[in-house]
């Protein structure tokens, strides 16, 4: 993320990404109970001059023992509260007040008041307190953490000291967030924030220490942490260039703030905008994770499959762009005249931009570059999950061409299996016999 502010947003609804996605940081708050793809928010919008600003916003729906039901949009509220209202209200509400709190807040910070230093750090700790257990599970997620880490170019001792401080600083202002009382948590919230703003200033600092000093120097005694799937290990990535990538999703809501509250013109965008959130439906054959997970939390269990957040943004705007037209008035919407005013104008302004709170998985990856209208996603870590498309603005001819892909990479992962087998079986295959292959092997 860019920490340099700039005098204008961009004009056109591709070049949006940057506000896009800022946004996106800030919504993006987590709980225990959000895990994986089913916790991801996608986000899309248009900035056009004279007009009014539009935001539509995709979740998955919270309430995992509701019963399927329409896709409905909900228009977003700003209230009228002050910041310290804002602040001070319940920590975890639900996904639609969280933004209604997050357009409060952006909106009642000024930027040319004395205490301007002031609002900006009471805005750090609201969205702090907000993400804290995603915020936890990036920082932790840090392979090797900072005391373990040796440099093989002794120069570069002192800059890697002061990066320890800093990690480790946070690190111990996270398990102190965990223990503290009611009455001691605002201050170590606001302890937790010193260190991760000064981190931020690390990271970001234009000299480019932290990046040289990862990237550029060999890092040995590290160890690899598997739990965020979207930072596995690149081909030919450094173990340090890892370490960046999570050190700049830790410093993300100070980046975001810095950037949005800088912006001389948020002010007049936050007056004239307009947000629509849909909070996805559980699809048809996930009925059964509502048994499997009744007094559980949500997890992306390998049997469980859901409409992805990004792939539901882009199932409607490809609807509204090209099969509203002809398609009968029964498509499973709730209010449909509410869901096209909102959706048309972002379908029909081109190539959109999608901001999301993590990396795309593999099928919403390829689905942005099959579908009807062109998309811009953040990139894929090309993880394949268990996937459900939406049931408008897919047609059966994509569906069917990805199925195609789907064997293909499944394909490729057995005959890789195969080849490392001791005595690896004299097969005659075709392209027509591999897929009944594989099948066989899966019902073994």
């Amino acid at each position: 993320m860019s920490t340099h502010s700039h005098d204008y947003f961009p004009q056109k609804p591709r070049d949006s990404h940057s506000f896009l996605r800022h946004f996106t940081t800030l919504l993006a708050c987590g709980s225990k109970c959000d895990t994986g793809a089913q916790s991801v928010i996608a986000v899309t919008g248009s900035i056009d001059p004279g007009q009014k600003v539009r935001a539509l916003i995709v979740a998955q729906n919270p309430h995992m023992n509701s019963p399927m039901g329409p896709i409905s949009l909900k228009r977003v509220q700003k209230p009228n509260r002050s910041l310290d209202e804002v602040i001070a209200r319940f920590p975890s509400p639900d996904l639609i007040n969280h933004l209604a709190d997050t357009w409060a807040a952006l909106s009642a910070v000024d930027r040319e008041a004395t205490d301007y230093a002031k609002q900006l750090v009471s805005l750090e700790v609201f969205f702090l307190r907000r993400s804290f257990h995603k915020l936890s599970i990036h920082f932790r997620g840090i392979p090797g953490f900072a005391p373990e880490w040796e440099f093989s170019n002794k120069t570069k001792y002192d800059w890697s000291r002061i990066l320890a401080v800093f990690l480790t600083g946070v690190g111990q202002s996270i398990e102190e967030v965990e223990q503290a009382r009611e009455e001691n948590l605002q201050k170590e919230m606001e302890r937790l924030n010193f260190w991760c703003r000064y981190l931020y200033y690390f990271v970001t600092w234009k000299t480019g220490i932290v990046r040289d000093l990862l990237t550029k120097t060999n890092m040995v005694g590290t160890d690899n942490n598997d739990e965020l799937t979207e930072f596995e290990l690149e081909t030919g990535g450094s173990t340090g260039a890892q370490v960046l990538r999570y050190l700049w999703t830790v410093v993300a809501w100070h980046a975001t703030l810095y950037t949005l509250c800088n912006n001389r013109v948020l002010p007049k965008l936050l007056k004239d905008i307009e947000i629509g959130l849909v909070q996805v439906p559980r699809s048809p054959s996930s009925t059964l994770e509502s048994c499997y997970s009744e007094k559980r939390c949500h997890s992306d269990n390998m049997f469980f499959d859901f409409v992805h957040s990004e792939a539901a943004l882009m199932g409607l705007l490809n609807y509204y762009k090209h099969y509203s037209a002809q398609a009968g008035q029964d498509v499973g919407f709730g209010d449909p005249q509410r869901l096209q005013q909102i959706v048309q104008p972002l379908a029909e302004a081109g190539e959109a931009v999608i901001a999301v709170s993590e990396e795309c998985r593999w099928c919403c990856d390829w689905l942005s570059k099959n579908l009807e209208s062109q998309f811009t996603l953040p990139g894929t870590h090309g993880m394949i999950y268990p996937w459900d498309p939406l049931k408008v603005g897919v047609s059966e001819l994509v569906l069917k061409k990805l199925e195609g892909e789907l064997w293909n990479q499944l394909c490729v992962v057995v005959m890789a299996s195969l080849a490392l087998s001791i005595e690896p079986p004299k097969l005659f295959l075709t392209d027509e016999s591999i897929p009944q292959l594989i099948r066989s092997l899966l019902s073994k």
